[in-house]
């Protein structure tokens, strides 16, 4: 207490009391879900071994065409074709490629291994509704400071409308929580998916934006921006620390996702990885995508693609006048380029 009365500590950010119970348990749900990924790869090890190619005939074994095979072998059942016959009417494989894939040798001791990681997978996703219960609960009693008047109008995203579609998500609305928290609608950010909502909720809280002057320092909280080194009016260096940051992990997997999108922030993504890498691009799209989330949580204001960047039919046009000056100083000669394209 002396040294923080004196200034000699630095100042380090903490969420509201409520945010970190949400913390602990979000953490605790993160855990729970890489626990019950590595029993699925268990499960995956049994049946290889046993010469069941499930693997090769859908896509996630976890899936109900998955799970009913699985319990029906557990069950007893050893013809392939009335296994194949439990696939989901909606699964591309054909029943026959399926069956092909089902003919093992049912060893005893590898259906015992089987049965066991089967039972530890079906007990994680147990853990994982009572938690996801218990992450309501909290949010339900968290009273936010955000004033109920002015706020944007909320509108459900389709990444709402798809959220009943996707398996072993969170077990209730984190769209419609995010809103209640922040007052803006977050999921209109490209990128931003419910889990990565909840751990910015969790490791946030409702009120951060008042604990950091400017987004600036926001992003070099969650360690997403250089550390430029100037000595002499020369720059150094400009790497970025080399430490943790929970926030700043969040959104580097938001700008990961972006790799391949049809919207501006994908446009940005590639434009910086074709100029300086991959791993410059996840680090600048990081930065882009909290600078956006804080202003839209700190202005109470709507997702706007436009303030994004440069569109890229205005980069297509900038790019085939600097090409038409390059030409012109080569040669000479003043040249009119039309509706040309330059690949």
């Amino acid at each position: 207490m002396l040294l923080h009365q004196y200034g000699l500590l630095k100042a380090s950010f903490q969420p509201h009391n409520d945010a970190k119970r949400m913390r602990t348990l979000t953490r605790h749900r993160d855990t729970l879900s890489r626990e019950a990924s590595s029993i699925v790869l268990r499960m995956q090890k049994a049946m290889q071994q046993m010469n069941i190619k499930l693997t090769l005939v859908l896509s996630d074994i976890t899936g109900k065409s998955g799970i009913r095979i699985i319990e029906a072998i557990l069950a007893g059942e050893r013809d392939p074709k009335k296994l194949a016959d439990l696939a989901d009417i909606q699964c591309k494989t054909p029943k026959e490629e399926i069956a092909k894939a089902l003919e093992g040798n049912w060893e005893e001791d590898l259906l015992f291994v089987l049965r066991q990681n089967y039972d530890t997978f079906k007990h994680f996703c147990a853990q994982l509704d009572r938690c996801d219960t218990e992450l309501e609960k909290l949010m339900e009693n968290y009273r936010t400071e955000v004033a109920g008047t002015g706020r944007p109008s909320y509108s459900p995203t389709k990444k709402r409308c798809d959220y009943h579609k996707r398996k072993r998500n969170v077990g209730f609305d984190v769209e419609r929580k995010a809103y209640d928290m922040w007052g803006v609608n977050v999921f209109e950010i490209p990128g931003i998916s419910h889990l990565t909502a909840l751990g910015l909720m969790s490791e946030l809280g409702h009120d951060f934006t008042r604990k950091f002057p400017s987004s600036k320092q926001f992003c070099c909280w969650c360690n997403i921006a250089p550390n430029t080194k100037i000595s002499g009016g020369k720059r150094i260096s400009s790497h970025v620390p080399h430490r943790r940051n929970n926030v700043g992990l969040i959104f580097r997997s938001i700008a990961s996702s972006l790799a391949n999108a049809k919207n501006q922030l994908g446009n940005f993504y590639r434009r910086i990885r074709s100029r300086a890498g991959g791993k410059a691009a996840v680090i600048a799209t990081a930065h882009k995508v909290a600078e956006i989330f804080f202003a839209m949580v700190a202005n109470q204001t709507t997702y706007n693609p436009e303030k994004v960047g440069i569109d890229e039919k205005v980069l297509l046009e900038k790019r085939i006048a600097r090409y038409k000056r390059e030409l012109e100083r080569i040669t000479g000669m003043h040249i009119e380029i039309g509706n040309a394209c330059v690949p």
